[in-house]
């Protein structure tokens, strides 16, 4: 079925029975869900993104070795992805080229020669920037 202009609602919960005491108590088991953000739009339709990207935040979050960010571009260009530390100060390039629109691309963050501490993730187009924030925990 066609999504397009729809409000998409998932609940999901999942239960153990509890092994000390009382029989009505449960211990929440399963996986995390976490949100993401979803464009759901007819095929062959560019996606609206409001601020021209979709910047999503990172997972896991807070991480130790590594973490993983996407972001999207409603129109192709020149992107930088740089990882900044509390300072301002670059201490990585993550991305570096041209990000093709509607693709998500996904980029692996490596904090193992980086010291614990909150760093910024900057994205710079020809038409777009935006941040997110991640900490690192060693």
């Amino acid at each position: 079925e066609p999504l397009a202009g729809q409000d998409i609602v998932f609940w999901y919960r999942s239960s153990a029975n509890h092994q000390g005491g009382n029989p009505w108590e449960c211990d929440i088991v399963g996986p995390t869900l976490n949100p993401i953000s979803a464009v759901a739009n007819e095929p062959g339709t560019p996606p609206d993104l409001p601020m021209g990207y979709v910047l999503e935040r990172a997972y896991p979050n807070p991480f130790n070795p590594s973490t993983t960010v996407r972001f999207q571009v409603a129109e192709g260009q020149n992107i930088s992805l740089g990882l900044y530390d509390a300072l301002g100060r670059k201490v990585a390039d993550l991305y570096d080229g041209f990000a093709e629109a509607s693709r998500y691309e996904t980029v692996r963050v490596d904090g193992s020669n980086l010291p614990s501490g909150a760093y910024t993730v900057r994205l710079e187009g020809e038409s777009i920037q935006g941040s997110t924030q991640i900490v690192l925990i060693k």
